[in-house]
């Protein structure tokens, strides 16, 4: 049985994975934010469409094509492979 669970666990985790859609950066934050929707704490891999949202604490992002985006506390955006959009607060982008 827990052999079973562990597999199932494994399996539900790639299908999540695969089905993301391509790695573009990453989120690094001194403190928790939400990244679609679940809490994430220190840094997450982003995904094209991932909305970030932050709290107390602002929020770095480094996509791999060398764009910065630094989102201030109480902020939300969706990031993209080649753009993003502010939703609310303030955010300021840094393109290579």
């Amino acid at each position: 049985m827990r052999v079973q669970c562990l597999l199932a666990l494994n399996l539900a985790g790639a299908l999540a994975a695969w089905s993301a859609g391509p790695v573009i950066g990453i989120a690094v934050a001194n403190g928790a934010f939400r990244v679609d929707n679940a809490q994430v704490a220190g840094n997450t891999t982003l995904f094209d469409g991932s909305k970030i949202e932050t709290a107390e604490a602002s929020s770095r992002l480094r996509l791999r094509d060398g764009t910065r985006v630094e989102l201030a506390a109480e902020s939300r955006a969706v990031v993209f492979q080649n753009r993003a959009l502010l939703e609310k607060g303030f955010g300021e982008f840094q393109a290579p």
